[in-house]
């Protein structure tokens, strides 16, 4: 694996790829129905379950679900679907290539609490009530003081008493995991799935030739691997996707369009409804998007009141670092005039 590369390097260099672990091809690849056999190996190795007690038995949700009422947004780089066993067990996939930091825990927690509470029905008992699992693959520990390449967690107090065994976080170091891949060191990890070491490698791997090794070394069935990678190398064709992978500013502009594009379909499937007319919906639209970078622009704030480094801030904002700036020295003249 080869990291901090920039966009000229990697169009120079023809063995580079977009990795899977890059949001838009790890949802192509283990959130769209037509692949779902690459993610059925992949929750088979995780779930511990044999792959034919999975297969056929996976229902993706989408963001419009009516089960499943959780921030759009969080969806839209998410996979969140329903394994039919264990009287619906559901699961949510998330990639964390950045850092993993404190807020972003936190939101994962809020995150997995939303899909746990909006599946629960007036009269449930525990037997009703589904198993609900996210996994978080990172590049770096979450737990940075014990660093388990596995680590579990559940609701509990402090003496250690679960709440629920009905929901669960897992985090797993990918980058870690892959080293020991390559290294033939997992071996000595008897309790996680040599699938999991493998799928973490492949996951992560942005070189064609180590790739295509990882494919041909592959423990799930060979064809299907190969596929897999066929899979990956396609959507390498694409120079646009290449370019935001290896463009900080070009996948941030990505993003960000993709966001208004999403807003402003909102604003007008809600103006068509309640009968409003176009020039209204428009404006609804531009309304959204303003309240939007509102709420956008009060956060900003209230984390550099907290005296938070500004690159940190650009980075969970999806802003660049001038634009931070702009926004506190607005809000600072604005202060200076009243």
């Amino acid at each position: 694996m080869k990291l901090n590369v920039n966009k000229e390097e990697a169009i120079n260099n023809h063995n580079l790829i977009v990795p899977i672990a890059y949001d838009e091809v790890f949802r192509e690849i283990f959130g769209n129905p037509k692949n779902i056999v690459f993610t059925e190996y992949l929750v088979s190795a995780l779930l511990n379950i044999p792959y034919d007690e999975v297969k056929g038995k996976i229902v993706f949700k989408s963001k419009d679900s009516d089960n499943i009422k959780v921030n759009k947004k969080k969806m839209e780089k998410d996979i969140v679907f329903v394994v039919d066993i264990n009287k619906g067990h559901v699961l949510n996939l998330e990639m964390n290539l950045n850092d993993l930091s404190d807020i972003k825990k936190i939101r994962n927690t809020k995150y997995i609490s939303d899909i746990f509470s909006n599946l629960l029905k007036p009269g449930d008992n525990e037997d009703s009530v589904k198993y609900v699992t996210q996994f978080n693959f990172n590049t770096e520990y979450a737990d940075k003081k014990n660093k388990y390449i596995y680590d579990e967690y559940k609701y509990q107090n402090k003496k250690g008493n679960v709440l629920t065994n009905k929901i669960k976080i897992i985090h797993i170091n990918i980058a870690r995991m892959s080293e020991l891949w390559y290294n033939k060191r997992y071996k000595r990890y008897k309790n996680i799935s040599k699938i999991i070491f493998w799928f973490a490698t492949l996951i992560i791997e942005n070189e064609k030739s180590k790739l295509q090794e990882l494919v041909d070394s592959s423990p799930i069935n060979i064809d299907i691997a190969k596929d897999l990678e066929r899979k990956v190398l396609t959507m390498n064709d694409d120079s646009e996707l290449y370019g935001r992978y290896y463009n900080k500013e070009e996948e941030e502009k990505f993003w960000r369009d993709l966001e208004r594009k999403e807003l402003r379909k909102e604003a007008i499937a809600e103006g068509l409804a309640e009968g409003l007319a176009k020039g209204l919906a428009k404006g609804l639209a531009e309304g959204l998007l303003k309240g939007k970078l509102e709420k956008q622009t009060e956060t900003i704030l209230n984390m550099y009141e907290d005296n938070m480094d500004i690159k940190l801030i650009a980075k969970y904002n999806n802003i660049s670092i001038e634009k931070v700036n702009e926004i506190i020295s607005d809000n600072f003249n604005k202060k200076n005039k009243s």
